[in-house]
């Protein structure tokens, strides 16, 4: 019996495993490259995420082997931006771990398969709590140029993933929300 319910744990934790694998992640990641702000424009996005905008994320340089970071968004049910604190504890050559000091479904893995430290970068969330991978496209620009989207689209494309089934967050109103990144 004990074996059985070994065995069902197992292939439980593979199936899990197996939602948040990336087979096409970058295997040149630098920490400390992606420091500073980046602007997150595009996303797969659930019904919780439709109700965020004007996201941004401050990435920290590293101390003692870790990162910290600070994730900002307006959140329109209750009228306000909203700032979360996390620490990284782990990074590697394809990405890092990202732990919210409050428990969230923030709290997962992001995995980079295409990166351009100046510009724009696209990265799979693996949220630990929800076990599937979510695509997030970030930009150092609020408002990016037409080649940077032009090279970010096409990166979705060679990556297998669809620019039309991304969301947008109407970032144009942030400004009216005193949206204003310290830089």
């Amino acid at each position: 019996m004990q074996l059985i319910i070994i065995l069902g744990l197992i292939a439980k934790l593979a199936l899990v495993s197996g939602d948040c694998e990336v087979e096409n992640a970058v295997s040149n990641f630098d920490y400390n490259k992606f420091t500073g702000i980046w602007y997150i424009v595009y996303h797969e996005a659930d019904e919780e995420e439709e109700k965020l905008d004007c996201g941004y994320i401050n990435v920290d340089s590293t101390r003692d082997s870790y990162g910290n970071i600070s994730l900002h968004y307006y959140h329109d049910r209750i009228k306000r931006f909203v700032t979360r604190f996390a620490t990284v504890p782990h990074f590697d050559n394809t990405g890092f771990e990202l732990n919210v000091l409050d428990p969230s479904i923030w709290n997962g893995r992001l995995y980079f398969t295409t990166i351009d430290y100046k510009r724009f970068y696209i990265g799979k969330f693996c949220s630990t709590q929800l076990h599937t991978l979510r695509v997030y496209v970030g930009y150092r620009d609020r408002h990016p140029d037409e080649a940077t989207l032009n090279d970010a689209k096409k990166a979705l494309s060679d990556n297998g993933i669809d620019f039309d089934t991304l969301k947008s967050w109407n970032s144009s109103r942030c400004d009216h929300f005193n949206y204003n990144p310290d830089q």
